[in-house]
């Protein structure tokens, strides 16, 4: 067993798994200055490989600069990686805490009477450590977790939960199975097999760490492909995608298309910043109003669209009334200039889930063209329960039910 598991040999590959990762995350840091996490983690790995160069020295260099300083870096740049995944989570940064156990280290092997020369003792005050680390980066990555779940924080998490596991066993094993030196080399049936398992444990970490910053970048560049650059609501796609969703779990529902009455007037009369703020500006107040469940997104130009899930006719309508006399009292300032706006809206209510999407659209968009068709700033109903459907007739019971409208402001946002 001390054959398979040769300690100087292990603390060769974990040399070399400390400098493979230290390169690749300062690699990554020249890349992205902006992230503080690459930057602890890159000098937390240098100094991890700084340690286990040491350590791996073990029968050539003095005890003091091997078992003394490598066993301290090695602590420290486990604190630091700890560190980093705050940095990453933009918690505060305790530098302190790191330090902590690494002068603890220190000054156990300085200043106390025996412990340089006793091997279990040294093994021992690790151990403890380790697990308090390993506790930390596992309350770390939960509460990270829950605000950015990502695959990684998941093996972070399991890998330090076994190697906090392990290390709660080394602690009776230094009492009952004792590990003996000789020559600066351990002997014993256990101790090679755990310390394999610390450079099985800085592999899975390291590759953890790394796949963290890819898996963000990941997220942010699908949520920028998803998300209107000016609005920062849903864009087309990803409307579609989200309604889908629902759909797909047979849940039905109502789209509405909204468009801002003669929105054009106020790029030509004030200027596209003027337009762009009536544009935010209306996004806002929708937001405001919208249930949480709602899908909004806007589908280009000043044309948005809205899907209620689960909501019947008479729902779907009391919700774009509400959009419709609230946008209406919505003023917007540009400088020194009140504007108003107001908006058309076409719902096609009692959609069945498996409707095509297009379908849909297309007759929420007739209902559009006969809003605006017949004044503008009211609402059109069209029936897409079947798949298919004509605008509701606008006289008798179903106008009250399926179409409101007033006479247009005399200052409104157009297009």
């Amino acid at each position: 067993m001390a054959t398979l598991f040769h300690v100087p040999t292990l603390m060769a590959c974990l040399l070399a798994i400390w400098v493979v990762f230290a390169v690749l995350l300062t690699m990554a840091w020249s890349l992205e200055r902006q992230r503080p996490e690459l930057a602890i983690w890159s000098v937390g790995f240098w100094l991890g490989a700084l340690g286990a160069l040491f350590l791996s020295l073990r029968t050539i260099l003095p005890e003091g600069l091997t078992i003394g300083l490598g066993n301290g870096l090695l602590i420290l740049a486990t604190g630091l990686a700890w560190l980093g995944i705050r940095a990453f989570d933009g918690l505060s940064l305790k530098f302190w805490v790191p330090v902590v156990p690494t002068v603890l280290w220190f000054g156990a092997f300085l200043f106390w009477p025996g412990f340089r020369e006793d091997v279990n003792a040294r093994i021992a005050l690790v151990s403890v450590i380790i697990i308090v680390f390993s506790v930390m980066f596992i309350r770390s990555m939960w509460q990270g977790e829950a605000i950015e779940p990502l695959p990684s924080r998941k093996l972070v998490m399991g890998t330090m939960a076994v190697h906090g596991v392990i290390n709660a066993v080394r602690l009776p094993l230094v009492v009952v199975a004792p590990v003996m030196e000789q020559g600066g080399i351990a002997l014993s049936a256990w101790h090679g097999v755990f310390t394999f398992e610390i450079v099985v444990n800085t592999l899975f970490c390291g590759m953890a760490l790394f796949s963290l910053g890819r898996e963000r970048v990941t997220a942010e560049y699908k949520r920028a492909s998803q998300i209107d650059a000016l609005t920062g609501v849903f864009n087309r796609r990803a409307f579609s995608d989200h309604v889908d969703g629902y759909r797909r779990r047979g849940v039905g529902g109502a789209i509405a298309l909204l468009d801002l009455d003669h929105f054009k007037r106020v790029n030509d009369s004030y200027g596209h910043g003027a337009g762009d703020k009536v544009l935010c500006a209306f996004v806002a107040m929708v937001q405001d109003i919208l249930p949480q469940d709602v899908v909004f997104g806007r589908l280009g130009g000043e044309e948005f669209a809205v899907y209620l899930p689960a909501r019947n006719r008479g729902e779907a309508h009391a919700v774009c009334e509400r959009l419709r006399r609230t946008a209406e009292a919505l003023p917007v300032d540009w400088k020194g200039n009140r504007l108003t706006l107001t908006v058309s809206i076409g719902l096609c209510g009692d959609v069945p889930a498996g409707v095509d999407l297009g379908v849909v659209l297309g007759l929420a968009d007739r209902a559009l063209y006969a809003a605006k068709r017949n004044g503008r700033n009211r609402i059109a109903f069209a029936d897409g329960s079947e798949g298919q459907g004509e605008l509701l007739p606008r006289v008798g019971p179903a106008e009250a039910a399926c179409q409101t409208g007033t006479s247009p402001a005399e200052h409104q946002a157009s297009s």
